[in-house]
């Protein structure tokens, strides 16, 4: 169910980020579950492989909090930030 898909996002992701990354506030996977990314308060954005939970690469886009990540249905990555910024 979505709940416990949410909470095994929740999980991984704060398993697999670094200090820089913490508190994570927000998570999204791609449409087909391969890719996992997560961000929080430090403008960092990172992507995670959605099945081993292994870092693929870490994002330095805002130049504050990430309030909100999606994944458009060609798995580009669309994050919205407290920098009043989106990308």
């Amino acid at each position: 169910n979505r709940q416990k898909s949410i909470e095994a996002a929740l999980g991984m992701a704060k398993t697999a980020s670094t200090d820089k990354e913490k508190p994570i506030k927000t998570v999204a996977f791609s449409l087909d579950g391969k890719e996992l990314a997560a961000a929080g308060d430090t403008g960092y954005i990172s992507r995670y492989d959605g099945t081993t939970g292994v870092p693929l690469e870490t994002i330095d886009g805002h130049t504050g909090p990430v309030l909100s990540l999606s994944y458009s249905p060609t798995r580009q990555l669309l994050s919205a930030g407290a920098d009043q910024s989106a990308k």
